[in-house]
């Protein structure tokens, strides 16, 4: 809908503001920045002009203020209304110096009916303050005169009125233009006559047929993003060998699930997961630490608060393992999103729970609070393996990926899914 407008300037701001946000994105800047970007770009719009889509095109003309016209050209610019010039008008007038500003204003109203102003106040010195401020205003003038005079690259026609007028718009230039020709202005001009256009029903509906199948085709995805864990249930379903996941909020879950329990489901995973996270990127994370950020992470999820020493105790308990022994002395990354290209139709996305290196070798640990059914298996391994081809698609091969089991202190140690599924068995 942006590309139907003419000269196709809407589809360049849209082209614009995604530009602005994958500029900030690039930057490590967050949904909230871009639109903070988005916004400020919103308000200098009134000087800046809008990037047309098409901007090759030479048939056709642009209307614009002189704030606009910055930086852009053309090989034929028409400064036109004449009587449009005003006379530099001071309100406000401000000196700084050093760090100190101080600031002098004259208070009017406005009538609704002319352009006349009934004074309502200003400083015993104003005419001193408009003085000083009145250079300024002057130079301004002058630099957006020069705006003007600097767009064409072939031919600058000047608007003149025949009229004695105060301030003439381009008044500043009439002595330049003394040898300059006068462009002959025709009595009368033809204008083609305009066609009536015929909309009959046959060609509405012809017209409509033809904008859906173009629509149809515009819309169909040459890609779609899709995520490591709806992958990983998708292979498990088309198996046969899960009908859902306790992780998974969109799914009902029966009366008699054990995510029913205050340590299950998704609530209690973001917990765990945001708890080992702090744990395992602080140096030095005490119980109290965890209780503190627990507290945090729990506002909107107050039935937690029953088991949030045992969240804390069963991170505290993690901590104790080999693996994060291990990841703390080599370089790790806790909760790292990627996105690569699966294929030629789909962009993977996903976060890796904990990944550390040493000489060139790296371990993926996946942390999963709901390791109870042996119909899960499947599902993991598909997760894992796609982790591991997420860092294959960066150059590093030797990577070994396992599942680690926080669901309560003891409950459950580091499962090897691999050996898992050639027993059958958790």
């Amino acid at each position: 809908m942006a590309a139907t407008t003419p000269g196709g300037v809407n589809a360049g701001d849209v082209i614009h503001a995604v530009d602005r946000v994958r500029q900030i994105a690039e930057e490590g800047g967050s949904l909230a920045d871009a639109a903070d970007a988005l916004e400020e770009d919103s308000e200098a719009a009134n000087e800046l002009e809008s990037l047309p889509l098409e901007p090759g095109r030479s048939d056709v003309v642009r209307l614009m203020n002189l704030h606009k016209a910055k930086g852009l050209e053309a090989d034929v610019v028409f400064l036109a209304d004449p009587a449009g010039g005003i006379k530099p008008r001071v309100d406000v007038h401000i000196e700084r110096a050093e760090l100190k500003a101080h600031g002098w204003l004259k208070i009017v109203r406005k009538s609704e009916s002319s352009f006349a102003e009934k004074l309502l106040g200003q400083h015993a010195d104003w005419t001193a303050h408009e003085n000083a401020e009145l250079p300024y205003l002057q130079a301004e003038e002058d630099r957006l005169l020069y705006v003007a005079a600097t767009r064409a690259r072939e031919a600058l026609i000047v608007s003149r009125s025949t009229n004695r007028l105060t301030s003439p718009a381009w008044g500043v230039l009439n002595d330049f233009l003394a040898q300059a020709s006068e462009l002959p202005v025709p009595s009368t001009t033809s204008v083609a006559p305009v066609l009536t256009l015929d909309c009959n029903n046959a060609l509405v509906t012809a017209a409509a047929a033809r904008q859906a199948a173009a629509h149809s085709v515009a819309v169909d995805p040459s890609w779609q993003p899709t995520s490591v864990t709806a992958e990983a249930q998708h292979i498990a379903r088309m198996a046969g060998s899960m009908k859902f996941s306790a992780d998974d909020p969109s799914k009902v879950l029966a009366a008699d699930s054990p995510s029913h329990r205050a340590d299950a489901g998704q609530a209690w995973g973001t917990l765990i997961h945001g708890l080992l996270e702090h744990a395992m990127s602080q140096k030095k994370a005490t119980a109290e630490d965890l209780q503190r950020l627990g507290m945090w992470l729990t506002v909107e999820q107050p039935q937690l608060r029953q088991v949030l020493e045992l969240a804390v105790n069963t991170v505290l308990y993690v901590s104790k393992s080999d693996f994060w022994a291990e990841a703390k002395r080599s370089d790790c990354s806790v909760e790292t999103p990627f996105a690569f290209a699966e294929n030629a139709n789909a962009i993977l996305i996903g976060v890796i729970d904990l990944m550390f290196g040493h000489e060139g070798r790296w371990r993926i640990i996946d942390y999963k609070t709901d390791v109870d059914s042996p119909e899960l298996v499947l599902s993991y391994q598909a997760q894992l393996k796609m982790y591991e081809r997420a860092i294959a698609s960066i150059g590093i091969q030797e990577v070994a990926s396992a599942i680690q089991s926080v669901r309560g202190v003891c409950e459950y140690p580091p499962l090897n899914v691999a050996a898992c599924a050639e027993k059958k068995i958790l």
